[in-house]
């Protein structure tokens, strides 16, 4: 008995001030619903105790209904076993609300609009019996029934939606993983196959005793060290990245004998701005590739910008910039590095490409 009566009085303590106040409101409104009829016996004395009686009323019997009502809506219950006690309790507290109305208006001696009439006509109105009683309390009954049964489906509304709120965030948390599952397979297939073509290219050099030898292989091990650590990181840094890139175009430059100057346009405080990895590197390696497949060279320039955009400057646009037309195309690799930075950004970001009179700008736009 301690234990639902804790339970009674925990649920009774966990009535928001806005719960009570729309309570009492709802009571009031429907305690006007009758007042209209006050206006035939508006000349009687004790109308106005008659108007109170029926604003007082409906408080009564809410406050009935929520001693029975609150401790079901706040269990944990759920389906069939819910429901039957969702009716039970709203039948008792509609009872309950009726017998606490008609103690409290009895012990007032506050006349309804029926004793008024009786009244008007200079007569006493007879006791009323136990069916006016069960009458009054299935007339309340209808009102609390609504009252539980819309609160009841907001309930299970709001429950679906943050239950729907939870899928939508483990399927996003899903994709992320995803996406650096696929970025980290997609690392660790780049990094072997840079490094076995290019050891093969400095071991020759060394057997031709070349003088460029050691360099190359100093710059081949300066990418190493910023690539490979790279393969453990769901994460990078515009630093990071533009170092990158330096690294994989010198190495590049040695195996296609054809230098490129790397330079980079940005201000100080971006530095250190975090973006998703291996965006820029695929995107360089790819237009390396084109070049060399149509041109027979590479460019001789490359150039990363990257400025702020959008409220509060919060987005970031990057643009690769090469010394050499006609990069663009449209063959599956674009199409798959589009759709990887569409899954970074939830379908935000955009990757732009145009051609100009000798260079070619990939643009890629971060939004916050």
């Amino acid at each position: 008995m301690s234990r639902l009566a804790s339970r009674t009085w925990a649920a009774w303590r966990s009535l928001t001030p806005r719960e009570a106040l729309s309570g009492l409101l709802l009571a009031l409104l429907y305690g006007l619903i009758d007042l209209p009829e006050l206006v035939h016996v508006s000349d009687v004395p004790g109308w106005q105790l008659a108007v109170a009686r029926e604003l007082l009323k409906p408080q009564l019997v809410l406050l009935g209904l929520l001693l029975t009502w609150l401790p079901v809506l706040r269990s944990q219950l759920e389906g069939g076993r819910r429901i039957w006690l969702l009716v039970a309790a709203t039948v008792a507290g509609a009872l309950l609300g009726q017998g606490l109305a008609q103690g409290v208006i009895h012990g007032l001696a506050w006349p309804d609009y029926e004793a008024l009439l009786w009244q008007r006509k200079g007569m006493t109105r007879p006791p009323l019996g136990w069916q006016q009683w069960l009458s009054g309390a299935l007339y309340a009954l209808i009102p609390c029934g609504l009252l539980v049964a819309l609160t009841e489906m907001q309930r299970r509304q709001t429950q679906a939606q943050a239950q729907l709120d939870q899928l939508l965030l483990r399927h996003s948390a899903m994709a992320r993983q995803a996406l650096a599952s696929r970025l980290a397979a997609l690392q660790a297939q780049v990094e072997p196959e840079l490094l076995f073509d290019t050891l093969v290219d400095v071991e020759q050099a060394y057997q031709d005793s070349s003088a460029e030898a050691p360099a190359r292989l100093e710059r081949l091990i300066r990418h190493l060290r910023v690539a490979l650590p790279r393969l453990r990181e769901s994460g990078s840094r515009l630093e990071i990245e533009t170092e990158l890139l330096d690294s994989y175009l010198a190495v590049m430059s040695d195996r296609h004998r054809s230098p490129v100057q790397f330079s980079t346009d940005w201000p100080e405080a971006l530095r250190q701005r975090t973006l998703p990895p291996m965006l820029l590197l695929p995107l360089l390696q790819r237009a390396l590739r084109l070049a060399w497949q149509r041109q027979h060279s590479l460019p001789t320039q490359a150039e990363l910008a990257a400025r702020c955009f959008g409220a509060g400057e919060q987005g970031l646009s990057l643009t690769l910039k090469l010394s050499l037309p006609g990069l663009c195309g449209d063959d599956a690799s674009l199409q798959e590095l589009a759709a990887r930075l569409r899954d970074c950004s939830a379908g935000l970001a955009r990757l732009r490409c145009h051609s100009t009179t000798g260079h070619t700008h990939f643009t890629l736009e971060l939004p916050p």
